[in-house]
């Protein structure tokens, strides 16, 4: 059985209390008023929830806002691109920083992680990939496989818990139906065993930042997602097993069974474990993604518009989702480049959100002011040092190759949409209990020129 840890609502107010008195004084200054020290800028914020946070801490601090981005001291983008074309002294993205947002980059990624042990992840692109899938399937055949015995299967570009499925490999073998279309999917370690809060799986959103000059940092401070029904690892509920909001309420402010914000949105620093495996566990693994990310930011500060020297403040702020098993270990599943900070619960806003913006303007915005004041971290722990030194150039190991032909392969699904389209189909959660055939029936597409729409005639396909 797993541990449980158990919060009597007296408890997490007690301990509420006492956190609260011990997380830093931020200054309020009344709307218009300067900070001491503090030289005025300007900003132009496209994100209505970005802006909920930022605005009052940058007018307090006598920025004025601006509806263009040319001039602006910040840009805040809500639409991120590979290589931003922006150059404002501030800006909310870095080159090459919106790839962490798929999910095979990222577990090629983690294979280069030196000071912690990722979840074991296999990447198969789609139905077609007959080596990878074959591959997999004979490695699972194998009487001798360690491999843990549970998985799930996603989609790589997916969101939301949308595409994934779990899947038990003592069951039946992996066929290439289970992973239909030409998309690219992640086939991930599932932890069958995963540390409980009152009795519910839960995740941790641990919010990272990753500036321009090479430094990264991670939060004293995450959210706790939990699910709304106990856990049981036999359970073909998704809900059990998938923790994000969308899941838990379908972005409805209650669950079906009644549970609200207040029960399934918590604070880490509320769950005893947690001040103890953030610098054992989770500082490291920041550690290992910041390093592991450096050569490929350091090449799109090559590849992007300007000096990279004009960059150097810079910064991208995402969320990395982490789940904790029975063990202690702590383990990354996913990050998310562009995450919402849209509602939460009212001890969140106060004790989480409100004081990471205060502390993010105070490290990366307010010294890019006239006359600014010196950066101050606050709450943010650093990872990473300034500089990317060797780190620029970028490995030649297997991580390296693999990431190579993902993104030849990334290029050429762009150029070949129609036939290797992303394949919308209702999935059953545990998808090792449908029957499949080994071979799956491509209804609709032409079985001579391999696109939906069939181009024969235009391509002079013959028989």
């Amino acid at each position: 059985m797993s541990q449980t840890f158990l919060l009597a609502a007296s408890t997490r107010e007690a301990d509420a209390a006492t956190d609260s008195a011990n997380m830093p004084a931020y200054t309020q200054i009344p709307p218009g008023g300067i900070a001491f020290g503090c030289g005025a800028g300007t900003f132009c914020i496209n994100s209505s929830n970005h802006k909920r946070w930022l605005q009052p801490i940058l007018e307090r601090h006598g920025w004025q806002a601006t509806a263009t981005p040319a001039g602006a001291t910040l840009v805040w983008q809500l639409t991120k691109q590979k290589l931003p074309k922006d150059c404002a002294p501030v800006l909310n993205s870095l080159p090459n920083a919106l790839l962490l947002d798929d999910k095979a980059l990222l577990a090629l990624l983690s294979r280069r992680f030196t000071r912690t042990q990722p979840l074991i992840t296999h990447v198969v692109y789609g139905e077609w990939d007959d080596a990878r899938v074959g591959a997999l399937r004979d490695r699972w055949a194998d009487p001798s496989c360690t491999e843990p015995r549970w998985w799930i299967i996603k989609d790589a570009h997916a969101s939301n818990g949308f595409s994934a499925s779990l899947f038990d490999r003592t069951v039946r073998r992996l066929v290439k139906k289970d992973v239909a279309g030409g998309y690219c999917y992640v086939v991930q370690e599932y932890v069958e065993r995963p540390m409980l809060c009152d009795g519910r799986k839960f995740e941790m959103r641990q919010y990272v930042l990753l500036r321009g000059d090479g430094s990264a940092y991670t939060y004293d401070g995450a959210l706790m997602r939990l699910a709304c029904v106990p856990y049981d690892a036999a359970s073909r509920d998704v809900r059990v097993h998938i923790t994000n909001k969308y899941v838990q309420t379908g972005w409805e402010s209650t669950s079906q069974e009644g549970r609200t914000l207040d029960d399934i949105e918590r604070l880490a620093h509320d769950w005893p474990p947690y001040a103890e495996l953030l610098h054992a566990e989770i500082v490291p693994m920041m550690a290992d993604l910041a390093d592991a990310v450096a050569p490929m930011i350091a090449s799109g500060l090559k590849a992007a518009r300007g000096d990279p020297s004009e960059r150097s403040r810079h910064f991208e702020l995402f969320a990395c989702d982490l789940v904790v098993a029975e063990s202690g270990r702590v383990h990354l599943m996913e990050c998310n480049i562009n995450c919402a900070f849209g509602t939460f619960h009212p001890r969140t806003v106060q004790r989480l959100t409100t004081p990471l913006f205060e502390d993010l303007c105070s490290l990366c915005i307010l010294p890019a002011a006239p006359a600014g004041p010196p950066p101050k971290a606050g709450r943010w722990l650093q990872v990473r040092a300034a500089g990317y030194g060797d780190h620029a150039a970028a490995p030649t190991d297997v991580a390296a190759r693999e990431l190579q032909e993902h993104q030849v392969y990334m290029t050429f699904k762009q150029s070949q949409k129609k036939k290797y389209e992303r394949q919308f189909v209702v999935r059953d959660f545990l998808l090792s209990d449908v029957a499949r055939e080994e071979t799956p029936k491509e209804q609709g597409k032409c079985t001579k020129c391999g696109y939906f729409e069939c181009k024969c005639a235009k391509l002079g396909t013959t028989t």
